[in-house]
C-alpha cells in the first residue's frame, strides 16, 4: 500500500513551503483522496496525477483545508483532453459529515450545465455522488472512520474522524485533526497488527481551547510509543527541535511504502 502526502501544512500554511494535510492512497480502482482541501488539486499536478483517475474521496471533517472540493469536483466534470468529462466524483464520510458537505456545496453546484447543456439534473447531485458510510472498500483496501475530539468545549462538538486502512491482518491509522488523546494513543501504537500510526501534530504552544495535538503533548509520551508515530499537519519542523524519538514528521510530497 503506497501513501502519498500532498500536503503536510495546517490551513494556514504559506503554500510556498508545504500545502493543506492531505494524502493520496493508489488503489487497483485508482487513487483514494484522504481530504481535499485548497491545494489538494494543484498538489496532485506537481506529482503527475490526474484529477480523472480519482475513484473516491473521503472527508474527515468540514474544515477548508480538508473539504475545498469544488475545484475537483469541476475539474473532473469540465475537464479532459477530448473536452468535457462531466465525470461525477464519489465522496465518502460519515452521514454527520456528508449533511455538512452538501450544505456547504450546495448552491455552489445549483444550476450548473450538463451534457446536454442544461442544468444538471440534481445541481450538486450529478456532480458529487456522495455516499454516508462509516466504512468503505476501494481497490482491495477497507476505510474505517473513527471518531476523534477535534473543535470540542462542552458547548460544540464539531462531527471529525480519522481513518483506518485495512488490509489483510494490517492496519494504517490516520489521525487527521484531533486533540491529544494520551489513553488511545498508548493502546493502538502498541497493538502489532498496526503498521503506521500518522499523527496531528503542531509546533506550536498549547494553548486553551486548542482543537490540535501539540508536539509538548506528545514527547510525553512513552518512548514505545513515540517511535511508532509519524508527524503529520506540522507545515514544517522547527530548527532546533529534536522529533528523533519518533518514526519521523511526513513531507509534502513524501511517499509512504506501507
Amino acid at each position: 500500500m503506497r501513501l502519498t502526502f500532498l500536503g503536510t501544512g495546517d490551513a494556514f500554511c504559506d503554500w510556498r513551503v508545504n500545502y493543506n494535510n492531505n494524502a493520496v492512497i493508489e488503489t487497483a480502482e485508482g487513487l483514494v483522496l484522504l481530504d481535499c482541501g485548497l491545494t489538494a488539486v494543484q498538489s496532485m499536478r506537481e506529482l503527475g496525477l490526474s484529477v480523472h483517475d480519482v475513484a473516491a474521496v473521503l472527508i474527515t471533517h468540514v474544515h477548508a483545508d480538508h473539504v475545498t472540493l469544488a475545484p475537483l469536483l469541476l475539474e473532473r466534470f469540465y475537464g479532459g483532453r477530448a473536452g468535457p468529462a462531466f465525470q461525477p466524483t464519489r465522496v465518502y464520510s460519515p452521514p454527520d459529515v456528508m449533511t455538512d458537505v452538501r450544505r456547504c456545496l450546495g448552491p455552489l453546484f445549483a444550476g450548473i450545465n450538463g451534457p446536454e447543456g442544461g442544468p444538471v439534473p440534481g445541481g450538486l447531485a450529478g456532480v458529487l455522488i456522495g455516499v454516508p458510510a462509516h466504512q468503505v472498500q476501494v481497490g482491495g483496501l477497507r476505510f474505517r472512520f473513527f471518531p476523534v475530539p477535534h473543535v470540542s468545549d462542552g458547548e460544540r462538538d464539531k462531527p471529525a474522524y480519522g481513518v483506518e486502512i485495512a488490509w489483510g491482518v494490517r492496519r494504517v491509522l490516520y489521525t487527521s485533526d484531533t486533540t491529544f488523546r494520551r489513553e488511545w494513543l498508548v493502546r493502538v501504537a502498541r497493538e502489532p497488527d498496526v503498521v503506521a500510526l500518522f499523527h496531528d501534530c503542531t509546533f506550536s504552544p498549547c494553548y486553551p481551547g486548542t482543537v490540535h495535538t501539540h508536539f509538548d503533548q506528545l514527547c510525553t509520551l512513552p518512548p514505545d510509543v513515540q517511535a511508532r508515530i509519524t508527524l503529520m499537519h506540522h507545515v514544517a519542523v522547527p530548527d532546533g527541535v529534536d522529533i528523533r524519538a519518533f518514526a519521523g514528521a511526513a513531507g509534502r510530497h513524501q511517499a509512504f511504502e506501507l
